[in-house]
């Protein structure tokens, strides 16, 4: 019975930790996918942004095809379509989950030294109550400026200065339990309505409902706070650890590396320059009509060189004409297609506009065979697999020499 209290005590201390982590990761989450997200929606055909949403969307996509989940909405937007909304909650909150666990394993490493424990865990503290308003806040306010939120920054800059005040003063003179819960009951009423109102308001044609879930986590982490503030007066020193829980703490960290790795990293390249047979490749490209009468034609390229052009409509000739490339062109068509890892692309996680042409590209080759659509304008960030998808379409136009046949002397054709 004596023993009772001491694993009430490190209970509570290990859901305080969970909690924390989980909100630390929250914040970081939350910030790089709104920040990025809110960047697309805002720009312009192309952006820096479209490189963490295609990951990310990306990811979207393989749980979407784990869950056998087909979209819902299958007219893209400017937004990229991964399929169904279950697919991006999944993505969104196991990326956190994953994180949070990485970071549970670091903060059990650092508080390990006495030295560091009481201040770490101070700062990790009081930083967890601010990192999301403050992620909130240096998003908006600084990148788009909206008049709605110089009433909030009003009230919350004061706010961040007096917690910092206080966080000072708690180092030589700790505030009791129930004044720091009035504290956060404060800080909560008046956060919780803004964070609530726009946690899943990220762009206009995708909302993320799993942050939400966190929010409610983010409260939740206030009461365990507390709690632990008042099983243990001063914010004491880390508690010992068994070998069993370091072991399962090593063991999820594991696992949540590995479920990271599984929904963000590419998978298994298909380099084409190094085919097994050459001459067995097969490249179709077609491009299609836009709002302003672009030209739409096919062109097929056989390993050995040769290349048949079909036109269809908006063209000066629509043929069929044939004409023969050099092995060196091919090969360099293929360098570019390995540069946007064709093989791996996943163009449900494209960045698509209304009424632009598309590009679409069917390549066959040793036995394997894909085929990816994208955007001919709306090319994600410059720098991005998308673009680099892009500009090696162009180069197999500069190659072939379709402007011949499909470029009208007095500009656009009209036929």
């Amino acid at each position: 019975m004596a023993r009772t209290p001491s694993l009430n005590n490190d209970h509570i201390r290990a859901s305080y930790e969970i909690l924390l982590s989980l909100n630390l990761a929250f914040a970081f989450s939350y910030g790089i996918t709104m920040y990025n997200l809110t960047q697309v929606a805002y720009s312009k055909g192309t952006t820096d942004g479209y490189a963490f949403v295609y990951y990310f969307l990306r990811s979207a996509v393989r749980i979407n095809n784990l869950l056998h989940l087909r979209t819902s909405n299958p007219v893209y937007g400017r937004l990229p379509n991964p399929g169904s909304q279950v697919g991006v909650d999944f993505a969104f909150a196991i990326s956190t989950i994953g994180l949070s666990l990485i970071l549970l394993l670091f903060l059990r490493f650092l508080l390990r030294a006495r030295s560091l424990a009481v201040f770490a865990n101070a700062i990790a503290s009081f930083l967890a109550l601010l990192a999301l308003p403050g992620v909130y806040l240096s998003i908006f306010h600084r990148d788009w400026k909206q008049p709605t939120m110089s009433p909030i920054w009003a009230i919350a800059a004061p706010e961040f200065l007096c917690i910092g005040f206080l966080f000072l003063l708690y180092r030589w003179r700790p505030l009791s339990a129930w004044a720091i819960g009035f504290l956060i009951l404060l800080h909560y009423c008046f956060w919780l309505p803004i964070l609530w109102r726009n946690a899943n308001a990220i762009t206009p044609l995708y909302e993320v409902y799993s942050p939400r879930v966190f929010l409610l986590i983010y409260v939740v982490y206030g009461a365990a706070w507390l709690l632990y503030l008042k099983s243990s007066p001063r914010i004491a020193t880390p508690m010992e650890r068994s070998n069993g829980s370091s072991k399962w703490m090593l063991f999820s960290s594991a696992l949540a590396l590995g479920a990271l790795a599984a929904l963000w990293l590419p998978g298994k390249p298909y380099v084409l320059v190094h085919a097994k047979d050459p001459e067995s490749l097969n490249i179709e490209m077609w491009r299609t009509d836009c709002q302003i009468r672009c030209p739409v034609y096919k062109v097929t390229i056989q390993g050995n060189g040769t290349v048949d052009y079909v036109g269809d409509h908006f063209v000066r000739d629509r043929g069929p004409k044939q004409v023969v490339i050099t092995k060196d062109q091919i090969h360099s068509l293929l360098v570019d297609f390995d540069q946007a890892d064709f093989f791996n692309l996943e163009d449900r996680a494209f960045a698509w506009g209304f009424h632009t042409s598309r590009v679409g590209v069917r390549i066959a080759i040793d036995g394997k065979s894909k085929e990816v659509w994208s955007d001919a304008y709306h090319i994600g960030s410059k720098s991005g697999l998308q673009a680099r998808f892009v500009e090696a379409t162009v180069a197999i136009d500069k190659a072939v020499g379709t402007d011949q046949w499909v470029k009208c002397d007095e500009g656009r054709c009209g036929n």
